[in-house]
């Protein structure tokens, strides 16, 4: 099981700048803000462009009226490009595309603002989208309550609703896709779709798509990381990077360091705080375990995580393989074009890679064909 492909509600939908099919002008949305969700640590509601991540623009919170338990904002944004924003306060939010119309959205209650055909059918796709990971999560909670459950068969029954999580995903994307092959909130959905779909679905979708969805900077972006993905997957040798070492965070560590010298290595790339990978290390453990003597060696490297986190995850799960850390977020996952953890690989005693994934049960089948007269 991958993490960002299951149980991850993708509340932000992800946009960027795009040329816009308008004529541009002026846009504007009237907010609900419920006293309700109001902290007294809230001074100004931010408007984010979700692709940059940053606040691009940001009003004053308005005081509160007597006999009301709400108040209201009026926000105008300039229409001259289509972009997807996000306004935000504290941890609510909701996002809108910055059409030439005027919208509204209640914050602590809207997906995404109403009053165009495109906000209004981005905000049914991604609340179909949202209620359907919540029912997951659901679930996944109630068979944990129960209790009395042996740790394999909930890790089985977690991973089975998740398997049917994402094939209900994949169908609702499948259906939006095609409908949207020409305009922004398609490039938003195929952009977010290749977290379900399969790479080759999404390329292929990006070959028969318009000029905005292939001139779209995250699918670009997303284009990029799919060559360098295939570059480091099997048949191609493994690229060497470098980080720190867990206990010598100083020191330059290298991933060739950590293969085996003439053997098999496993290498997990993984986070502490990434539930799927936590349980791979158990499966991890048991490859060792049985084929270490023979020559198998482990190999962590984590990813997107805090050093500090990364070596309590290490004594908690009793992780005896050496652990390599990144030294600037991104730097290796970039490298390997990963877009989801764990993702393990299998080289072989020349450097070559033979088997890439997120799970190690393919894995641990080549090893006992590999393994079986030695």
């Amino acid at each position: 099981m991958k993490l960002k492909k299951h149980l991850i509600l993708p509340a932000t939908l992800l946009a960027v700048l795009l040329p816009s099919c308008q004529s541009g002008g002026k846009g504007e949305i009237s907010i609900k803000i419920p006293d309700s969700i109001v902290e007294s640590s809230h001074t100004h509601l931010y408007f984010m462009d979700v692709a940059l991540d940053k606040a691009v623009d940001s009003l004053p919170l308005p005081a509160d009226i007597e006999g009301q338990d709400y108040r209201m904002l009026n926000y105008a944004y300039n229409s001259d490009s289509l972009r997807l924003m996000k306004c935000r306060l504290g941890k609510h939010s909701f996002s809108f595309f910055t059409e030439a119309t005027s919208l509204s959205a209640t914050l602590d209650s809207s997906v995404c603002a109403t009053g165009s055909s495109m906000n209004n059918e981005f905000g049914s796709i991604a609340k179909e989208i949202i209620d359907r990971t919540r029912q997951a999560k659901n679930e996944i909670a109630e068979i944990a309550n129960k209790g009395g459950i042996l740790q394999e068969e909930l890790i089985s029954l977690k991973e089975k609703i998740a398997e049917h999580l994402e094939k209900d995903l994949q169908i609702i994307y499948r259906q939006n896709i095609d409908k949207h092959l020409n305009d922004l909130l398609g490039a938003v959905l195929v952009y977010q779709g290749s977290r379900v779909l399969p790479s080759e679905e999404i390329k292929s979708y990006i070959e028969r798509a318009g000029e905005k969805i292939k001139e779209y900077p995250l699918i670009r972006s997303w284009l990029e990381r799919a060559s360098r993905e295939e570059a480091t997957g099997v048949g191609h040798t493994y690229v060497d990077v470098e980080g720190a070492y867990i206990d010598k965070p100083d020191q330059t560590a290298k991933l060739s360091d950590l293969l085996a010298v003439g053997q098999y290595t496993i290498v997990d790339f993984w986070a502490s705080w990434c539930g799927p990978c936590r349980q791979e290390v158990v499966k991890l453990k048991a490859l060792s375990e049985k084929y270490g003597a023979k020559g198998l060696k482990i190999a962590g490297v984590a990813i997107w995580d805090k050093p500090e986190d990364t070596k309590l995850a290490i004594e908690k799960l009793g992780i005896t393989w050496p652990v390599m850390l990144e030294k600037e977020r991104g730097t290796i996952g970039d490298v390997y074009g990963i877009e989801g953890i764990p993702t393990l690989l299998l080289i072989d005693a020349n450097g070559k890679i033979l088997a890439r994934g997120h799970e190690s049960e393919p894995i641990a089948e080549m090893l006992e064909e590999i393994y079986k007269d030695k």
